[in-house]
């Protein structure tokens, strides 16, 4: 995928890991819940991309641009960005990111939250039961066969 030209493109849920995408152009794409773990992104162009909700962790951004793109939930957990342009904090303060995060300067990420789903179940209700303590009898058929 190296030099690849993906601008402007609807990328949304796309898996593109562990691949090398040095210099490829994702410019004004949308990359919105994509993952991009483990590839090597070096000078590859996100200027101006969404990327909201994607996840980045372990992958390489070597002077990849990252100019007004847009980070929202973006999971940078492990993501080397350390030589990346274009970060800004308020970029990296909605992203989510942890330890093993190296970012450009004195940025700094957010910890991520926990994405576990509590489901919380209430026991079924009880039958109800008519006056006479039995079950109520079904409505009658409306059937004019």
């Amino acid at each position: 995928l190296a030099g690849t030209n993906f601008s402007n493109s609807e990328l949304f849920g796309a898996t593109i890991t562990n691949v090398r995408a040095a210099g490829a152009d994702f410019s004004n794409a949308k990359v919105n819940a994509s993952n991009l773990s483990g590839g090597d992104f070096s000078n590859a162009d996100f200027s101006n991309a969404s990327l909201d909700g994607a996840r980045l962790s372990g992958a390489s951004f070597s002077r990849a641009d990252f100019s007004n793109a847009s980070l929202r939930r973006t999971d940078i957990r492990g993501a080397d960005l350390s030589n990346a342009r274009g970060l800004t904090q308020d970029q990296i303060s909605e992203a989510c990111g942890d330890g093993s995060t190296r970012l450009p300067g004195r940025l700094t990420p957010q910890a991520c939250r926990s994405n576990s789903i509590r489901i919380i179940r209430s026991p079924p209700a009880p039958p109800r039961r008519g006056h006479d303590g039995r079950p109520p009898s079904p409505p009658p058929s409306r059937c004019r066969c």
